[in-house]
């Protein structure tokens, strides 16, 4: 992965508090919470930056049975999606998740 996107997301992280980082020869970065105290939707809205689906139809055609109602029905959808997937995100903790690798 691109380092650069890593540090990027390491810094919402610890917008977030979700993180915290260390200078020095020492340094790094280390949670805040416990793992068991952050859920998996915690994460996920932290670093959410796009609907889960994809994107709006920028350029609908206004004369389109389809078309001019296509973005309002796509962001309800998104939004139920979304739900769905924090809801259930909010009962899994990063502590479970890791425990999958080892």
């Amino acid at each position: 992965m691109n380092p650069v996107i890593v540090r990027r997301e390491l810094g919402v992280l610890i917008q977030a508090g979700l993180v915290q980082s260390k200078k020095g020869k020492v340094g790094g970065y280390t949670l805040r919470k416990r793992s068991e105290d952050i859920t998996l939707a915690e994460v996920y809205l932290t670093v959410k930056n796009s609907d889960v689906l994809g994107k709006k139809n920028m350029f609908p055609n206004p004369k389109c049975p389809i078309g001019k109602n296509i973005n309002q029905k796509l962001e309800g959808l998104y939004s139920s999606i979304d739900q769905t997937v924090i809801k259930d995100l909010q009962a899994k903790t990063l502590k479970k998740f890791v425990e999958n690798f080892r």
